[in-house]
């Protein structure tokens, strides 16, 4: 297990706060959505502001590293 602690500001954020958060551009963050590779939480109402999934973002990244140094769970 990993011994660290990050501290996120929202579980939830709008793509253009979770690229000035990450220092991602706003396209890339787009795009990246749209390709899957950020997740996002499912929209309700059609009109409905994308919101990226901070904490399963966080998840993915904590996994992924865990199976880069051989700690796979």
């Amino acid at each position: 297990m990993l011994s660290f602690s990050v501290a996120i500001p929202a579980p939830y954020m709008t793509c253009e706060e979770y690229a000035r958060f990450t220092g991602m551009t706003y396209r890339t963050v787009k795009d990246w959505a749209a390709q899957g590779k950020i997740i996002t939480a499912p929209k309700v109402n059609k009109g409905d502001t994308p919101m990226v999934n901070v904490i399963a973002m966080m998840e993915k990244a904590s996994r992924e590293t865990n199976q880069l140094l051989g700690n796979a769970s």
